[in-house]
């Protein structure tokens, strides 16, 4: 839309749209039916105004195509449209049922030097990939963190107290962050371990929600 490129977008209105229009019987969560949609959306993207087409699907989705009670009479695909044809609209799209989340423990260890924090980087893969945040232990019990903290430091910590604790919803987890208070006591941190930071100038970091949340719960904000 913004630079008028010709290029197909997929939210949950157009997989809608474009599964009851050509009658996609498999689950549209699925990973093979994803990228087929995609060739869809991308076959009938017009070569002009491709914004004001994407933009006239996402429409018709949230206002005439919508999941419960289409309204069919009002569509101006209901001609062309393989479920209104066969009368399946109100069948399709088919999803397969999400696994609930899996209940988690992190553990967010704020490490004070003085007036500094640490802050560690997460790795290039998975959940908040190179992102910035206070030391987090996950799959660790509570009563390891002082342990993991010299495993995965290389210091030790004294003044280890929770703080409080807070949740957070992804995809496919529901984590519970139990956050900490902590002081430097020993040890100098390990090379490409993490740096420390005075609070304030990690504003510009890219740091996940919860993180920012942590922070600020440490801080005093």
């Amino acid at each position: 839309i913004a630079y008028d490129r010709r290029a197909p977008i997929l939210d949950a209105n157009v997989a809608r749209v474009l599964a009851r229009f050509f009658a996609i019987a498999d689950p549209i969560n699925k990973t093979a039916t994803r990228r087929q949609l995609w060739k869809l959306a991308d076959q009938v993207l017009p070569p002009t105004r491709s914004g004001d087409f994407n933009q006239a699907l996402m429409d018709l989705g949230a206002t005439i195509c919508i999941p419960r009670g289409p309204r069919c009479g009002h569509c101006p695909l209901h001609r062309h449209c393989a479920a209104h044809r066969s009368n399946h609209t109100d069948r399709l799209p088919v999803t397969v049922p999400r696994r609930p989340p899996k209940a988690v423990t992190h553990h967010i260890v704020a490490v004070r030097k003085q007036d500094h924090l640490l802050f560690e980087q997460r790795r290039n893969s998975g959940l908040w990939a190179g992102m910035w945040q206070l030391p987090t232990a996950e799959n660790v019990e509570a009563a390891e963190l002082r342990r993991w903290m010299r495993r995965h430091l290389g210091m030790e910590v004294e003044q280890l107290n929770r703080l409080t604790s807070f949740g957070h919803q992804t995809t496919h987890r529901s984590i519970c962050f139990e956050l900490w208070n902590a002081t430097h006591k020993q040890g100098s941190l390990r090379a490409g371990a993490g740096r420390w930071c005075r609070p304030s100038a990690v504003e510009e970091l890219p740091m996940a929600n919860p993180q920012r949340r942590a922070l600020a719960l440490v801080s005093g904000r």
